[in-house]
């Protein structure tokens, strides 16, 4: 229990302050609600470290942060481990930390301690940093750039806020960061660059652990010359000399030009909102535009649903430019919404994952799981509301003094995502026939095509009730349509497996053997489903759906396993259900309805469940059809 505890934890802690319901954190923990409020009750015992209300829970931010550290052998070895990190961030180069002292103070042995330092190896070994043991005594040997990386990165998870909560910081240090945050923002504006407040919290993180650093003597020595445009290099001087004054410490010429290389990759020239396409290319070099624009154009064919405006075109050109030079730096971004965006938006994250894929291959850039969230970021910006079965709606209106335009706007909010005004008409206007459109919503009783709904010239909470009942009524008919006449021919009984006796990776090859032996794949099916999956999982809540990057399978499908109990999906999420996707070239066009289908059903966990309990495929069918037509 005390690792999914720290992961509820974990998440309220990463999510903004708002209320987060039971159903959600379950979804996100894959257990169920019970579970959800024992993890909570455990977390609690000593302290209301999470608040409960009607509206869900979310983490007393004050009392958590105010909570002491708890004892290191009635803790996780994850906690242990850490604490020996930061020993071995903390000793002096010349001696190192002593073991034999380490592992009495974390109330260990001496054989646990060796293997928390094996562990640990695998850890720093990313951050090109290595654990030297020489008799008695242990070192962390590498740069202090990169020993910087690993505090950011692993330690912090390149949080401003987790880093400001830390319990090693000083106080008087602690106290002045909130000062550190205006400063870096006057000092950037100032200067005539741009950031934005996710790149903002970065450059402070990076900043305080340099403050912290240095006060501690640790100095960087070896910083690679910066060339940097002026604006960023006088920047950069103004930060510094804000912390010198502020901080009374004195930074080198090395730590300025790794300041300047963070201004970087976290600021730019321009304000995005004062970019248009007319002007984009005197901000970005004409390789990054047709890079984005070679980008949109596979997506488009891949997935029909994408639509791309100005806005996304601009800002995600800039975006681009922006990794490829944290390439060129070797720099890193995390994201703090991955999971949130993975399971809130799981269609828009598997064209994020696509992307990733082409300018991987064709470009070079490697995209990390971060990178990717802030590409879906930034494809939530104009395809979160899209929805193939989106009701379109024909407004008809009595005009008086532009009253209408009040009663549209709590129509619109009526609607929701699943409905779209097409047409917005005064009845004076209004030709039979000219209008088309799945519902017509008008204040004047007529003899309307189609389906209708008559409102009030004053609507009532009652009128706006009507309106959403038959939205949700049309929404589903068109949803169960495409069920019937697209989403069932996906499937075949000889692509069924039961209780099958495999991990997930044997699984996934014996599925992707089974559809090999019915003609359905070629040889290339399998490898570009391994591709897919090693880009971000396909796992979410208690169902994996792994597919290929591709329309590369000879006769589209949908294989269906069914394990005895739950496993671990490629070592992310324990799963109930997998379905493995095959696309037909053919089929191509409703690749991303039939995921965005399949998703819609699966976001539900009783959903998943449902289907788990089936005997047999014709069971699973008729349950199936059961959820579709609810």
């Amino acid at each position: 229990m005390s690792r999914k505890r720290n992961d509820l934890i974990q998440y309220l802690q990463d999510t903004a302050a708002d209320w987060v319901p039971a159903s959600k954190l379950s979804a996100v923990l894959g257990v169920s609600e019970r579970q959800i409020r024992n993890y909570i009750a455990s977390a609690n015992k000593e302290a209301l470290v999470i608040q409960s209300s009607p509206r869900g829970y979310r983490l007393n931010r004050t009392l958590f942060s105010q909570l002491p550290p708890a004892r290191a052998d009635a803790d996780t070895p994850q906690r242990r481990q850490r604490e020996l990190l930061f020993q071995l961030l903390n000793a002096a180069p010349s001696s190192g930390i002593d073991v034999y002292d380490a592992a009495e103070a974390l109330y260990i042995s001496d054989s646990t301690l060796e293997n928390d330092l094996q562990h640990l190896r695998a850890i720093v070994s990313a951050f090109d940093l290595q654990i030297s043991r020489k008799k008695d005594a242990c070192f962390l040997l590498g740069t202090e750039e990169n020993k910087r990386r690993l505090i950011r990165i692993h330690i912090y998870g390149n949080s401003w806020n987790t880093f400001l909560s830390s319990r090693r910081l000083p106080a008087a240090l602690a106290q002045k960061f909130p000062g550190l945050l205006r400063s870096l923002k006057e000092s950037v504006r100032k200067n005539a660059l741009y950031i934005n407040d996710y790149s903002l919290a970065q450059l402070s993180l990076r900043t305080g652990i340099r403050i912290w650093r240095i006060r501690g003597g640790f100095l960087s020595k070896n910083a690679q010359e910066i060339a940097a445009p002026p604006l960023f290099t006088r920047a950069a001087l103004d930060i510094r000399r804000s912390i010198e004054k502020a901080y009374a410490i004195s930074l080198s010429d090395f730590e300025q030009s790794l300041l300047c290389k963070d201004l970087l990759v976290t600021a730019s020239y321009q304000d995005p909102a004062q970019v248009v396409p007319e002007n984009l290319p005197q901000y970005v070099e004409e390789k990054y535009i047709h890079i984005t624009q070679d980008v949109i154009r596979k997506v488009q064919e891949r997935y029909p649903i994408a639509r791309f405006d100005d806005n996304f075109y601009v800002k995600f050109t800039l975006h681009l430019k922006s990794c490829f030079m944290r390439r060129d730096m070797a720099d890193s971004s995390i994201s703090p919404l991955d999971r949130k965006i993975k399971y809130s938006y799981p269609l828009i994250h598997d064209i994020s994952v696509y992307i990733a894929d082409i300018l991987e291959r064709n470009y070079g850039l490697p995209v990390s799981d971060s990178e990717i969230t802030y590409i879906a970021f930034h494809l939530c910006t104009c395809l979160s509301s899209h929805s193939e079965y989106q009701v379109t709606v024909t407004y008809i209106y009595s005009d008086y003094w532009g009253y209408h335009q009040k009663i549209l706007e709590q129509i619109i909010r009526a609607l929701g995502e699943k409905g779209i005004i097409r047409h917005v008409v005064s009845i004076s206007d209004y030709y039979p026939g000219s209008y088309s459109a799945d519902l017509t919503i008008s204040d004047t009783d007529m003899a309307f095509q189609g389906k209708f709904v008559l409102i009030s010239s004053l609507p009532s909470s009652n009128d706006f009730a009507c309106i959403q009942q038959a939205v949700e009524k049309l929404f589903s008919k068109k949803q169960y349509y495409f069920f019937q006449k697209h989403f069932l021919r996906f499937f075949d009984s000889r692509c069924f497996l039961l209780s099958p006796e495999a991990d997930s990776s044997q699984l996934l090859r014996e599925m992707c053997a089974q559809a090999a032996g019915l003609g359905f794949i070629s040889k290339d099916f399998y490898p570009d489903v391994l591709k897919r999956e090693a880009l971000s999982g396909t796992a979410f809540h208690e169902v994996a759906v792994p597919h290929s990057l591709t329309a590369n399978a000879l006769r589209s499908f949908i294989s269906i396993a069914i394990p005895r109990s739950p496993i671990l999906w490629e070592g992310q999420k324990n799963v109930r259900l997998i379905l493995l996707l095959g696309v037909q070239e053919s089929d191509r066009k409703i690749f991303s309805h039939i995921f965005d289908f399949l998703v819609d059903i699966l976001s539900d966990t009783a959903n998943v469940r449902k289907l788990a309990s089936a005997s047999s495929f014709s069971e699973f069918l008729e349950f199936l059809d059961e959820i579709a037509h609810t």
